[in-house]
């Protein structure tokens, strides 16, 4: 049995058809006669393909009307119908045919176990066989001849997917009304009135699409709310701003479907000993990534390829009978003491019996048991709305700095170089995702002196495996690090807000473009500021004290690197060697750095590699962007750095600012994964200020699902 919602036919067809004297249940019979055919006219297109798989088995089908609704709100009055076809044949056929229907555009799933008990037939009287039908004109002149009117009530169905996007009946809206946000009497009985959803998950990053896998396979339906767009709309969004600068808060490098780590070269490095590492990276392997991920010591699948993965993921999701909300947003929770919703002013956030009741997003109010938080650490206005409604937080270290880029050709020399004559090349890898002495072990046929040899700029190309090679590095004094190193890759903008700039590096799969890029970065520590910004203006309002205080410190970064690039999203950028002059004059700075880290004809150096950020970029004397303290740890950093690598100053250039490498914020949680005052919250995922990248990310959402998994079960 399959069960099809919101298919709509026009009133007038409807009514054109319809005798003035015929009784409810007539006309119902005659509403059934019309579906019937739009459904035969539907499958009709796929006839030959259903008689060439089961050319000796006849199938027969036969329509129940559920539920009928009017839609008034088009200007050409349509009725909307829930109801059910009965397949008279096997089940591989009912798979064929709900796949038919879905690439048609309409909104279908297999029926459960108990609906099917429920809407079942006893008899097949008036079911038809549709390979042996008589066109009836009188029923195929009622129909909708535009068949694909109804599909443009479904958020643009891309008919490539094979499936569409919902599967399941559409969540029942809670009407807004005239709701205020810090509304203490909500109209409570008009909510308990509705189908309340089990689980609901903010993001479709890592930890959001995990933790719908994960319930799914515990048999619970998630409905799964992106603030973004699909992956392939999204893509378009953020070529257009490549291209052009024009920058879309909704979709972009950092929102939209796959999270921030879409846009990111997806790396899937984690030093975590965890069962659920195998768990998640066999998952991708099922849905597209190239098996090598489960044995290379530092996996990466490209951004190319993951847009891919996350298309087959979605259809997944929703195949598992997930419901899928793109381009909508959470605006607000509410949450109740078990008698009444009630805003922070009226409760102790530290009081006992705090529980989630329902959420606000910008189309409708739902109410929900659970609501798994993996907005990701860049929703900045979530933020601010969970403070508000008293959930506890605290500040987390994060880092910030800038990425350095290179020449590949420059960092794969160097590299390979500094190694010759060693047993073990520490901290190296190459695109092929081995260490190098594994890579150089395995090669009956390398040359280990040639290979990392004076020869070496001729000979390591014949190899390609030792291109595109991966470095991780850390400064013993001065304690900056290299970050989400990009082997043949690009830097891009990765602003979450009109006004920021923010930068990230990304690769593609092959890691085969001109420049490498690193973020170096420093630490910050929740107390760090004060301090810095004793006696100083910042200080007076303290907006780097309290939850938030680290969080209003990276927007005050990306916020004044917007404006040092010209204020269009161009970005700052400076050669590395100018940027540790300026420290070294304006800070007394007296490290005596290598000769290599200066170079005099900074423009005509042929390793000096030109910047990779698009649309623009904008010089500017980068140590103004960041407070004394992360300048001299950057500072110091860099020249250890160039001490090991000659010319790892001279031949590179900065750009500004990097401040995403994890969340500013720790949203307090149990040992169950749940929020430390509000039952029914669970803070997941890199936003959560638990969890970093995209493998401890999913293995959060898993995690936070199995737990809720528990729970239900336990409730039953």
């Amino acid at each position: 049995m399959i069960i099809i919602h919101d298919f709509k036919i026009q009133l007038s067809k409807l009514y054109k058809e319809r005798d003035k004297s015929s009784s409810k249940e007539e006309e119902r019979e005659l509403e059934e006669k019309i579906i019937l055919q739009a459904i035969k006219n539907i499958l009709s297109e796929y006839h030959k393909n259903l008689l060439s798989i089961h050319s000796n088995d006849e199938i027969s089908i036969k329509v129940k009307i559920i539920k009928k609704s009017l839609d008034l709100r088009q200007k050409i009055s349509k009725s909307v119908f829930l109801f059910t076809l009965d397949i008279i044949s096997n089940n591989k056929n009912e798979q064929i045919i709900l796949d038919f229907l879905l690439k048609s555009g309409l909104k279908a799933r297999i029926a459960t176990e108990k609906e099917k008990e429920l809407y079942s037939y006893k008899n097949i009287e008036n079911s038809v066989n549709f390979y042996n039908t008589d066109n009836s004109n009188n029923i195929n002149n009622s129909i909708n001849n535009n068949i694909g009117a109804n599909n443009n009530t479904i958020n643009n169905i891309n008919n490539n997917d094979g499936i569409s996007d919902f599967v399941r009946e559409p969540l029942t809206a809670l009407p807004l009304e005239k709701i205020e946000k810090q509304s203490i009497g909500l109209p409570s009985d008009s909510i308990k009135k509705q189908k309340k959803p089990t689980v609901i998950i903010i993001g479709m990053g890592p930890a959001g699409i995990f933790a719908a896998v994960e319930l799914l396979k515990n048999g619970i339906h998630p409905v799964i709310i992106e603030k973004g767009k699909k992956v392939e709309n999204r893509q378009i969004d953020v070529d257009a701003f490549f291209k052009s600068g024009i920058f879309n808060p909704y979709s972009n490098v950092v929102f939209g479907e796959g999270g921030a780590g879409t846009f990111s070269d997806g790396k899937l490095t984690t030093r975590k000993k965890d069962y659920y590492v195998g768990y998640c990276m066999n998952f991708l392997v099922k849905m597209g990534a190239d098996k090598n991920i489960l044995t290379e010591s530092r996996p990466h699948i490209g951004s190319d390829v993951l847009i891919e993965i996350l298309k087959n993921i979605r259809k997944y999701l929703i195949y598992k009978g997930a419901e899928l909300l793109f381009e909508e947003e959470l605006e607000d929770i509410f949450i109740s003491n078990n008698i009444n919703i009630i805003n922070k002013s009226a409760y102790n956030p530290l009081a006992a019996n705090l529980k989630l009741d329902c959420i606000k997003t910008s189309k409708k109010m739902i109410e929900a048991d659970f609501l798994i938080l993996a907005a990701g650490a860049n929703n900045f206005k979530t933020y601010g709305m969970l403070l508000d409604k008293g959930l506890q937080m605290e500040q987390k270290p994060f880092a910030v700095g800038f990425r350095i880029e290179h020449k590949r050709e420059f960092i794969d020399g160097i590299l390979l170089k500094e190694n010759k004559n060693k047993d073990t090349y520490d901290n190296i890898t190459t695109s092929s995702g081995f260490e190098i002495n594994k890579t150089l072990r395995n090669n009956n046929n390398a040359d280990i002196n040639n290979i990392a040899g004076n020869n070496f700029s001729n000979s390591h190309y014949d190899n390609p495996k030792l291109t595109g090679i991966y470095y991780n590095l850390s400064s013993k004094n001065y304690g900056g690090y290299s970050f989400c190193m990009c082997p043949g890759g690009v830097v891009i903008c990765s602003s979450s807000e009109d006004g920021h700039l923010c930068v990230n590096g990304m690769s593609y799969s092959g890691r085969n473009l001109e420049n490498s890029n690193s973020a170096i970065v420093a630490s910050v520590m929740p107390g760090n500021l004060p301090k810095i910004y004793e006696n100083k203006i910042n200080n007076n309002n303290n907006k780097y004290n309290g939850p938030l205080g680290l969080l209003n410190f990276r927007q005050d970064l990306e916020k004044n690197s917007f404006i040092a690039g010209g204020g269009s999203f161009s970005a700052p950028f400076q050669y590395t060697s100018e940027y540790i002059d300026d420290i070294f004059k304006n800070y007394n700075f007296n490290k005596n750095f290598s000769k290599n880290s200066r170079s005099n004809n900074r423009e005509h150096n042929l390793h000096m590699p030109s910047p990779s950020y698009k649309p623009a970029v904008k010089h500017y004397e980068l140590f103004k962007l960041l407070p004394d303290f992360i300048n001299i740890k950057l500072a110091g950093t860099l020249t250890e750095f160039d001490e090991k690598f000659p010319g790892f100053i001279g031949n590179s250039i900065l750009t500004g600012i990097e401040a995403g490498t994890s969340s500013a914020v720790r949203i307090l949680r149990n040992n169950d994964y749940q929020s430390v005052n509000v039952e029914g919250i669970y803070p997941c995922g890199e936003g959560s200020g638990y969890s970093g990248g995209i493998v401890t990310s999913a293995i959060d959402g898993v995690k936070c699902a199995i737990s809720i998994a528990e729970k239900i079960k336990n409730k039953n």
